[in-house]
């Protein structure tokens, strides 16, 4: 577990750690699309599927999963399969570009530990695998304001778990990551991610599935953790 002690930072996953879904983003994407052809959802899903497929047996870096050059080369692919009428370079930049804006709500534990980790003046930041739309989507939810630095794979072209997205947040921040904590819902991106890259990690644990590490169940716990004074 983290210790308290003189952190001055501290960085924020955002899917499943500061925000929720209500609505499977995918089901979003699918309705713009059919606005545009009249394609079968099973159709679609098997081709997105299918570009992912060929994609990785091509030999896709890891770091690239989730970039948005990788997936708008993925709707391409897609939309080439299912015999898209329209503009298929331009409708993929499109599905990309309004990808996960909307459809999100902010966990209750969010805003008061945000609040109060600012009150004490601990910088804050965003490291996510998100797209370019990183910024929009935190407007969207009320919570941009809170954030000093926003980094998101798909502007820096890395993803987590790879180091030089943390890498690129603290370049931002110009100080020593021994005074950042990361803290993400994931183990293998958060938690082994930051750690690889020097940082210290704490595993956000909502579901308390993980009962072998050392974590926290609600952002609620994180101040008093910090050993932050009320």
């Amino acid at each position: 577990m983290v210790s308290a002690r003189s952190f001055d930072t501290v960085l924020f996953d955002v899917g499943g750690t500061l925000l929720h879904v209500e609505r499977d983003p995918r089901e979003r994407l699918f309705e713009r699309l059919t606005r545009m052809a009249p394609i079968a959802q099973s159709a679609w899903r098997d081709a997105v599927s299918q570009a992912v497929r060929e994609w990785t047996a091509a030999g896709g870096p890891a770091h690239a999963v989730d970039l948005t050059a990788t997936w708008v080369a993925h709707f391409e692919r897609a939309l080439t399969l299912t015999q898209f009428p329209g503009d298929v370079a331009a409708t993929a930049r499109d599905l990309e570009a309004t990808f996960l804006i909307d459809g999100w709500s902010v966990n209750p534990d969010v805003h008061a530990c945000l609040a109060r980790l600012r009150l004490h003046g601990i910088r804050l930041g965003i490291v996510s695998n998100w797209p370019e739309t990183l910024g929009e989507t935190l407007e969207h939810a009320g919570l941009l304001d809170y954030f000093e630095v926003i980094v998101a794979s798909g502007t820096v072209g890395h993803a987590k778990p790879h180091p030089a997205i943390f890498h690129a947040a603290l370049r931002q921040f110009d100080q020593a990551s021994r005074h950042v904590l990361h803290v993400g819902d994931n183990v293998t991106h958060d938690v082994e991610g930051a750690q690889a890259a020097g940082l210290d990690a704490l595993l956000l644990d909502r579901a308390r599935v993980h009962t072998n590490r050392s974590c926290i169940a609600s952002l609620a716990d994180l101040p008093a953790l910090l050993g932050l004074d009320a």
